[in-house]
């Protein structure tokens, strides 16, 4: 990354969020959000003192594979990630390993109790992280 892209992602936004400091690049927030909304997914936002927050992403009943999390990931949402339906598997799931999230939705993927198993072993224990898994 040039010098360059690093001060225009630095001066696109910074958030503050439970008291940590986040950048984000607007340019590869707005790339996530657009490939999310593709999908037929959506995500939830709010803005304050000039600050966007991705609150949570909804992917449930889209044909969401293993390969898109990797947008998730870049918007950390830290409400919640709805997968419900989706082609997600365990592989996938590595790509949400250290989110700082509360819910995840995992009825009617593929994904084991192993991988749930290791994905919460990476999320911030006090987040207390419910993962949603109905018959």
């Amino acid at each position: 990354m040039t010098h360059k892209a690093i001060y225009e992602c630095m001066m696109g936004c910074i958030v503050v969020i439970g008291g940590g400091f986040t950048i984000y690049c607007l340019d590869s927030t707005q790339h996530a959000i657009s490939h999310i909304e593709d999908l037929g997914g959506s995500v939830l936002h709010d803005t304050a003192w000039g600050s966007t927050v991705y609150e949570k992403v909804y992917l449930n009943d889209t044909p969401a594979t293993d390969d898109d999390l990797k947008y998730v990931s870049k918007l950390q949402p830290w409400a919640g990630v709805y997968l419900r339906n989706t082609n997600i598997t365990d592989e996938g799931l590595k790509q949400l390993h250290g989110l700082a999230v509360y819910e995840i939705d995992l009825t009617g993927t593929s994904v084991s109790d192993a991988a749930v198993a290791d994905v919460l072993a990476t999320i911030p224990a006090y987040l207390d992280c419910q993962i949603i898994r109905e018959p």
